[in-house]
């Protein structure tokens, strides 16, 4: 019986002390941490621009609408350049 009890209490002992560090950070300040890193994210390119799961989308960052008429801007210029280069050459037929 007294090694049942001895058991017992360093079992209830080893389960209390290692148990406290679970309970020693404040579940608030964790989710004030997480808030924190999402507002810092911002993207900084055009690919970054695109991939809206990652970066958050706001529309009144100036920071975010300068990225996104740039790269608006980049769209529109490639799209024209390669219009030009797809463009068929006149046909010389007399």
């Amino acid at each position: 019986m007294n090694v049942r009890l001895i058991l017992v209490s360093a079992l209830v002992a080893s389960t209390a002390l290692l148990s406290q560090p679970a309970n020693a950070h404040d579940p608030k300040q964790f989710d004030r941490m997480m808030q924190d890193d999402a507002a810092q994210i911002v993207p900084t390119t055009c690919v970054e621009l695109a991939a809206r799961d990652e970066y958050p989308a706001d529309a009144d960052n100036a920071g975010i609408q300068a990225l996104k008429t740039r790269c608006d801007a980049e769209k529109k210029a490639a799209s024209k350049a390669s219009r030009a280069v797809n463009k068929p050459a006149p046909s010389k037929t007399k």
